[in-house]
């Protein structure tokens, strides 16, 4: 999917809400999809994420064509209708990055502005490592969002005061009710940061 979505010069944010409405459609079926169900939903899900979060309009056809020909565009489309039918047409969750994005609006004012960009570019890399990762299917998008930042803040090359990251984090927790060191944060904390090892962050 990230490679469609650089192709057209698509937001990322596109891969990470196509991939939570291709995890909420498999979470309900109890059999093993078959390999032409998976590539199928993917694409399906792909062209929702894209027609919900751009302006740009890709044609069925073209996406039909990154399925190798296997679908025809009504197939595709068909399958597009199941997933907004199986989602209840609730198709626009937040996804990771934009709780990314939101929560390092509370970062206070006084931080130097290339520490605040270094923050964000690291906390989105690993917000993005998590689309793919089956460990966080059924982690909210929330929790995986507050861990991507923890570890960016962590692991950034510019550090700030400990104090001053406590009490950013508590702001946090204040404002979206989870504590830095909740198990769920923390798990979460830990597989993001393997993730970023993998893929040499």
């Amino acid at each position: 999917s990230y490679n469609v979505v650089d192709y057209f010069d698509l937001s990322r944010e596109v891969v990470a809400l196509s991939m939570l409405l291709f995890d909420r459609f498999f979470a309900t079926k109890v059999c093993i999809p078959s390999s032409d169900l998976v590539l199928l939903t993917s694409i399906a899900t792909l062209h929702v994420a894209i027609k919900i979060r751009e302006s740009a309009i890709i044609k069925l056809s073209t996406l039909s064509w990154f399925g190798r020909g296997r679908f025809s565009e009504s197939r595709i489309a068909a399958q597009e209708f199941l997933v907004l039918m199986n989602s209840k047409w609730l198709v626009n969750p937040p996804t990771a990055i934009a709780f990314v994005m939101h929560i390092l609006l509370l970062l206070p004012d006084n931080l130097n502005l290339d520490f605040k960009r270094e923050i964000l570019d690291a906390s989105r890399f690993v917000a993005e490592l998590s689309v793919a990762d089956s460990f966080f299917v059924a982690k909210r998008s929330s929790v995986i969002g507050l861990a991507a930042i923890i570890n960016s803040l962590e692991q950034c090359r510019i550090k700030i005061p400990l104090i001053e990251r406590n009490n950013y984090l508590k702001g946090v927790a204040s404002a979206i009710g989870l504590s830095y060191n909740d198990a769920e944060i923390l798990a979460a904390k830990r597989r993001l940061h393997l993730l970023s090892l993998a893929n040499g962050d």
